[in-house]
């Protein structure tokens, strides 16, 4: 091989770039997943997903994090996407209920992510309609709600672009539907 790269023996390197190996980068994608409470969500599956080809899945533990550690030649694009759609009861009991007709009939005021939490029929209000789908899951006359996950993650899909050696952190908010006051356990 030295003889046809190198017919006069002059100790040039003919291919010279050719011979190099590739370059990769290297970037770990990870992030932590919490309720409002600050409290670790296990068990969301993490699906990375990137216009290259690469896709990857992982399932959270206890602690709520996640960790991808990726290698590329070129830039691309990718997509973290954040579910858990598990034990709809969880935390959903009639003390919920109870929060929520308050906050209907203005005796009480719930604030922020409890509106997330409490409109399980997504409308985008909280209203009789949430308080009725969350009494037949109580009562088990519904398996789970007719219209939204167990959990909602926020942001529920994050799009970045991988083209630089930086690591990347994400903190994802996990909220279980129907738990206006945050009972649930969220490593189950």
């Amino acid at each position: 091989l030295s003889d046809w790269l190198d017919p006069l023996n002059t100790g040039q390197d003919t291919l010279g770039p050719l011979l190099l190996e590739p370059s990769f980068f290297k970037v770990n994608v990870e992030g932590e997943i919490t309720t409002p409470p600050g409290d670790p969500v296990g068990l969301v599956e993490v699906y990375l997903d990137c216009e290259n080809g690469h896709v990857e899945h992982f399932t959270t533990s206890s602690d709520g994090s996640f960790h991808f550690e990726l290698n590329f030649l070129e830039e691309t694009v990718c997509h973290l996407s954040f579910a858990k759609d598990i034990d709809p009861l969880n935390g959903v009991n009639v003390l919920d209920i109870v929060d929520i007709r308050r906050h209907i009939l203005q005796l009480g005021q719930l604030e922020g992510d409890q509106l997330i939490a409490a409109d399980v029929h997504p409308d985008g209000a909280v209203n009789v309609l949430d308080i009725v789908q969350i009494r037949r899951l109580i009562l088990e006359l519904i398996d789970e709600f007719s219209d939204v996950d167990s959990w909602q993650m926020f942001p529920n899909s994050i799009e970045f672009e991988l083209d630089s050696q930086e690591n990347l952190f994400f903190e994802i908010k996990g909220i279980k539907m129907g738990d206006v006051n945050f009972s649930a356990d969220p490593t189950r």
